[in-house]
């Protein structure tokens, strides 16, 4: 009896996560920081660069290598590409 083995390649592909996710309860934005959240200013914009790297972390790390979305991603159809400000 003979037995044969198949050897297959194999891909692993990690991921890390910079910093903790956000507990998003405890932010408050008032009617004062409109302007300021409009403008995407100072931590308006950490906020926003924080939630897309929680909700589209592949689409990030694919935008950011110049790699085509993966099939699967909802914002395909949008045409996204990633400003110098880091934000998509």
């Amino acid at each position: 009896m003979v037995v044969l083995e198949e050897v297959r390649p194999v891909r692993i592909l990690q991921t890390t996560v910079s910093s903790a996710t956000l507990d998003w309860d405890g932010v408050k934005i008032n009617v004062e920081d409109l302007p300021s959240v409009v403008k995407m200013d100072g931590i308006y914009l950490d906020l926003v660069k924080r939630c897309q790297e929680e909700v589209y972390a592949e689409e990030i790390h694919h935008l950011r290598k110049g790699e085509w979305l993966p099939r699967n991603s909802y914002l395909l159809s949008l045409a996204p590409n990633l400003g110098e400000d880091g934000v998509i």
